[in-house]
């Protein structure tokens, strides 16, 4: 090191760290993701307890929910057979921060002798949970529960927020469940139609509706293009997700 030069230290893993006194205050490993709310107030780090090439529905995850200036950290159940369609976000909802992303479950039933699973079903919901540790609860929606109107072959796709704390939800027409790729994971069709909701959790109200339209999916990304009305007439709309 030079007269002058500073030093950089370089991160190497998923840590919470304190510049001021230069260490960390949290380490976390094998996290598929990690996620701050708007603040800057909590991280959360979603870490693979266990995990199946073979069998999405044995992998196993763990919520560790981090309050980023003194590296408190407490654990969030995450429901079992679950698996990540989307990656997930935070919405805050009043004074309370949801961690929220799209799933999809698996169901399955056993001989009551043997124990040998019998049989099993999907069900691709909405996932929103309680990370402010006021209520802890768990709170599942399916599009139905959402948009009443939308058919049965319908299912979520994808979940953002925007700066008003709004759930953008994606949804998909023909979809009956999400695909088990051994390389991929769970995979989204090529081509699809879709919609397009933003949804006020907080009131439990539809605030806009983009109807369904064709879309065509390339290279893990999901490019929407369709129109809706406001005052001011017809707007061209493109959404875009990862």
């Amino acid at each position: 090191m030079t007269e002058g030069s500073t030093v950089w230290r370089v991160l190497r893993d998923d840590v919470v760290w304190d510049l001021e006194a230069s260490k960390r205050t949290h380490y976390s490993g094998n996290n598929r993701f990690v996620n701050f709310t708007k603040d800057s107030e909590y991280a959360v780090f979603i870490s693979l307890v266990n995990y199946s090439r073979y069998d999405w529905s044995d992998n196993t995850y763990a919520l560790s929910v981090v309050q980023a200036e003194n590296g408190i950290t407490r654990t969030v159940p995450f429901p079992p057979c679950t698996e990540f369609v989307s990656p997930p976000c935070i919405v805050l909802c009043g004074s309370t921060n949801y961690f929220t992303a799209i799933v999809q479950i698996c169901n399955k039933t056993h001989d009551p002798k043997s124990k040998k699973e019998r049989s099993r079903h999907y069900e691709v919901q909405l996932l929103l949970e309680d990370i402010s540790g006021t209520e802890e609860e768990t709170t599942f929606l399916k599009i139905q529960n959402v948009f009443e109107e939308a058919e049965e072959d319908c299912q979520f796709l994808d979940v953002k927020t925007n700066l008003k704390n709004q759930l953008v939800l994606m949804y998909a027409k023909g979809l009956d469940q999400y695909v088990f790729e051994m390389e991929k994971g769970l995979v989204r069709p090529s081509y699809i139609q879709k919609g397009l909701i933003v949804y006020d959790f907080k009131n439990k109200g539809i605030l806009k509706h983009i109807p369904i339209s064709f879309a065509i999916v390339r290279h893990q990304q999901l490019n929407f293009i369709s129109q809706f009305h406001d005052h001011n007439g017809p707007k061209p709309i493109c959404f875009q997700c990862s």
